[in-house]
């Protein structure tokens, strides 16, 4: 398994018509607003995504053109 650095970030964006989507690994967390879910919303949508620490913890944060729940 690969180790980041907290503040890691990778930039991603839909160049066609599939969605990209986030799914993660055992023992990652991918964390998303609550009205929105963890893949594009459409064609030429950028997300990004960074690695954080809170109390100990890591996360994953994803952000950008994502879909609506």
């Amino acid at each position: 398994s690969e180790t980041f650095e907290v503040g890691t970030q990778f930039h991603f964006r839909q160049g066609g018509a599939g969605q990209i989507t986030f799914v993660g690994d055992a023992g990652s967390t991918i964390e998303v607003p609550n009205d929105l879910l963890a893949k594009t919303r459409a064609q030429g949508e950028v997300i990004s995504i960074y690695l954080e620490r809170i109390d100990g913890d890591e996360y994953w944060v994803l952000f950008g053109g994502l879909e609506q729940v």
